[in-house]
Parts: structure tokens; sequence; C-alpha cells
């Protein structure tokens, strides 16, 4: 534990997911030609999506991390306010 940990920002997962979406809407759209462009539009589609799910992923890792944290920390404070709760 190196220092108090802070709650992770969520606005990059939720980003990476509207760009995952706006990409999903586009390549929907363009999926009737037959072209380069359209190709190009489908692989930066799944490419946004595989990055709006490392996104969430990371973050949900910093949560967890930082709400385990917090819970630790309010026990370790219940024991020094209670030093009779150890039982004995």
């Amino acid at each position: 534990m190196d220092g108090v940990r802070k709650l992770p920002n969520i606005m990059f997962p939720v980003a990476a997911t509207v760009f995952a979406l706006l990409g999903l809407a586009l390549c929907l759209m363009t999926m009737s030609l037959d072209s380069p462009v359209a190709w190009c539009m489908i692989w930066m589609a799944v490419l946004f999506i595989g990055s709006a799910m490392l996104h969430w992923v990371n973050y949900l890792r910093q949560y967890i991390d930082y709400r385990l944290e917090k819970a630790m920390q309010e026990v370790v404070l219940q024991l020094k306010a209670d030093p009779n709760s150890q039982g004995g």
C-alpha cells in the first residue's frame, strides 16, 4: 500500500465506450458499401470495442482495489478505537 489510493477516473472508459458505439454506428452505415474504406471502418470499430473493454476492465480493477483498501482502513480504525473487540 503506497499511500492513499484515489477513486479511479470513469471518464476514460465512458469516452472509449462512446467512441466504440460511434464506430459501430459508422460500421453499420457502411456495410452496404464494398470498398476499402468500409473495411477500414469495420476494423476501426472492432479496435474501439476492444479498447473500450480494456478500459472498463482496468477501471473495475482499480475500483475494486480502491474499495478494498478503504474497507481495510475502516477495519483498522475500528480495531484501534475498540481494543477489547479482539476477544479473549
